[in-house]
């Protein structure tokens, strides 16, 4: 059975890369295991206006055996919240410095604005889900009252 190096997550036979690490898989695991960097002090390296950008970059990071993942940019964005533009991609702090010097610097966003840009943007983005969670809101309000209403009437 092929295996992953990197997650060691074991693939079924004539599978050739792992779906997660994208690189190739071997049929024995080396002894040394090293893990996976933690995902809970994760840093930004790049925000893309896609998410097919990011998943191209986060690729490119696997390929060096850097884990990363994507996020949405803003506190309020998510993908159900229409309006979403800017994916940013996270890795490990320790890998920060090598992860800046792989991507392209011409084609992502540089990921240190100031600080009150980044309240201003986070503000706005909050604002912008309450928005949508007061009109989802009325408009269930708006349905109960149809649906109670054709029961009274009937």
């Amino acid at each position: 059975m092929p295996f992953c190096p990197v997650c060691r997550a074991e693939y079924r036979p004539g599978i050739e890369t792992c779906a997660d690490c994208h690189v190739a898989l071997v049929d024995e695991l080396p002894e040394e295991y090293r893990p996976p960097p933690p995902t809970g002090n994760d840093v930004p390296v790049a925000r893309a206006d896609s998410l097919a950008i990011a998943e191209m970059w986060a690729e490119l990071l696997g390929d060096e055996d850097i884990s990363c993942r994507i996020v949405p940019a803003g506190v309020g964005d998510t993908i159900l919240v229409p309006g979403q533009t800017y994916w940013e991609v996270r890795v490990a702090a320790i890998d920060a410095r090598r992860a800046h010097e792989l991507l392209p610097a011409s084609e992502h966003e540089a990921i240190a604005p100031p600080e009150e840009d980044v309240e201003a943007t986070d503000s706005e983005a909050a604002s912008r889900a309450l928005r949508w969670f007061i009109v989802a809101g009325a408009v269930f309000i708006a349905l109960m009252l149809l649906v109670l209403g054709s029961r009274y009437f009937t």
